[in-house]
């Protein structure tokens, strides 16, 4: 039989119960929405460059929104 000696630690207590969201992520997701419509009244150089701007935002956003995962690192027998 294995013991498991891992400490898990301690979260404070959160003000409202349920899923906060995080701001962040929405804002950055909304600007990324805002340079892909403002890509289609440039020319195609800056329009190229918003666009990847744009998906640069939206990785971040959606980074933020979506919990980390460390493989085998939290993994238990």
């Amino acid at each position: 039989m294995l013991i498991d000696t891992h400490d898990q630690p301690e979260q404070p207590p959160s003000r409202r119960p349920g899923r906060q969201w995080p701001v962040r992520a929405l804002v950055l997701i909304f600007e990324a929405v805002v340079l892909f419509v403002l890509s289609f009244a440039f020319p195609p150089f800056p329009a190229y460059i918003l666009l990847m701007g744009a998906c640069i935002l939206a990785g971040r956003g959606f980074s933020k929104l979506i919990p980390a995962t460390f493989g085998l690192k939290d993994h238990r027998q």
